[in-house]
């Protein structure tokens, strides 16, 4: 009775956690560019330099520096109800971003994992 109690209890545990595992996912290219063309409302985040992002970026991106100290000050004035996506170079930075995104709450990120580089390669638009 004891192990079936201990049982259910992790499984409860686990299944209430789920949800917020399933909203915040590191996403290969074609899955990112779904996620573009899907979502309504994202906040598309490049969180390279600001030299990187003026030498290309991906369309209608906005520039957040990750190695700025005030990165999570910035990140913070986001609309945490709104989807992020985030990319960086090569994915780095970026993973290092989603964990200081997830710890603040927002509610649903999505990470390029490859970063632009990976975006680039594949022939992705991009801006200049």
């Amino acid at each position: 009775m004891k192990f079936k109690f201990i049982f259910i209890s992790i499984f409860s545990l686990f299944i209430s956690c789920s949800d917020s595992f399933s909203q915040n996912q590191r996403l290969s290219v074609a899955d990112f560019e779904n996620k573009i063309n899907s979502l309504k409302n994202e906040q598309l985040i490049d969180v390279r330099t600001p030299e990187e992002f003026n030498a290309g970026h991906i369309p209608n991106a906005i520039n957040i520096n990750f190695n700025d100290p005030a990165f999570q000050s910035n990140i913070q004035k986001l609309d945490k109800q709104k989807p992020i996506l985030l990319y960086c170079a090569a994915g780095g930075r970026s993973a290092r971003a989603l964990k200081i995104v997830n710890d603040l709450k927002f509610k649903e990120v999505y990470e390029l994992s490859v970063g632009f580089n990976g975006w680039s390669q594949s022939g992705k638009p991009s801006n200049k």
